[in-house]
């Protein structure tokens, strides 16, 4: 997964997880979860936003359980997202990973 900058007035962007190996054959797919973790606001005191601001910004999110993120009506500042990823086989051979990414919103030029 890699981390995304855009520039107002451009405000989505789309975040997209990518798991290794395959499903085992005949194994459910992998499960995907994104979750919003911290939003920080640029041009302003620099600290996290409080719970229900966050609750507020995952509006902004679509399919939140696949592996491609859709975000939109960004604002400017630093967004950090986390994937977990789980399935791909039964028991021992059962996957499970998490990712990191952050979307930086620019200001206008």
């Amino acid at each position: 997964m890699i981390s995304k900058e855009v520039q107002l007035p451009k405000h989505e962007a789309t975040l997209t997880a990518y798991a290794i190996p395959k499903p085992a054959e005949g194994a459910a797919p992998y499960s995907y979860e994104w979750k919003l973790l911290s939003f920080t606001k640029r041009g302003g005191p620099s600290s996290p936003s409080d719970a229900g601001a966050l609750k507020e910004k995952e509006g902004s999110m679509k399919n939140a359980h696949s592996p491609q993120l859709e975000l939109s009506g960004l604002e400017q500042g630093v967004y950090q997202f986390r994937v977990t990823v789980d399935g791909g086989g039964a028991g021992a051979h059962a996957m499970h990973g998490e990712a990191l990414a952050n979307v930086s919103v620019l200001p206008r030029e």
